[in-house]
């Protein structure tokens, strides 16, 4: 019910300050485990997926936004866990694969911080690796626009990529690297920011 209430409210405020547009949204599983990775450039970019996006989601956000305790209750609310930044926290991985076994849809950025001011991405391959685990599919999304007050943002939804081809399968780091580029150049194109990678 609080999201609910919470997802009403950052899409009243996205169309009001953004004029989001929203483009292919149905592509996007109505239910049944998926993992929803959008390109990173601002602090919205969450609100701007929980706004566009009509299906419960769940979210992985730096530990550091947790430490104040009321802050980190509303954050656990809305179906967010922390998790350290550099890798190896197996606690945040069980849980990411638990939520995914039970049908969520969980929002991961594959970039890991927000890219801006010609900045070039070095896109991480947890997200790719979350879904092959469990056979769901990737849904890449574009966020484009400048984030400025009252300019038209967009959302836009790309084809999911079925993943249960790669299950079970052994692969390199270089292929799961070039994989996540490969999905993230399609963020890109929808959002389009071709030439980023």
């Amino acid at each position: 019910m609080f999201y609910k209430i919470v997802r009403k409210i950052a899409w009243i405020i996205t169309k009001l300050l953004f004029f989001i547009r929203i483009k292919d949204a149905n592509k996007i599983p109505a239910e049944g485990g998926c993992v929803i990775c959008p390109n990173h450039r601002s602090l919205w970019d969450a609100v701007l997926v929980a706004a566009a996006v009509k299906r419960p989601l769940a979210y992985i956000a730096k530990e550091e936004l947790f430490k104040n305790k009321l802050f980190a209750a509303v954050l656990r609310s809305l179906h967010c866990f922390p998790v350290r930044r550099g890798g190896g926290d197996l606690a945040v991985v069980k849980t990411a694969l638990q939520l995914l076994k039970n049908g969520e849809a969980l929002v991961i950025f594959p970039e890991g911080e927000r890219i801006r001011g010609g900045k070039k991405p070095n896109p991480k391959p947890g997200a790719f690796r979350l879904a092959t685990m469990t056979g769901v599919p990737v849904i890449p999304v574009g966020i484009g626009g400048n984030f400025r007050l009252f300019q038209q943002m967009q959302f836009c939804v790309g084809d999911p990529i079925d993943t249960k081809v790669y299950k079970g399968q052994r692969m390199t780091e270089e292929e799961y690297d070039k994989i996540i580029k490969d999905i993230m150049q399609k963020c890109y194109t929808l959002a389009g920011m071709d030439g980023m990678l």
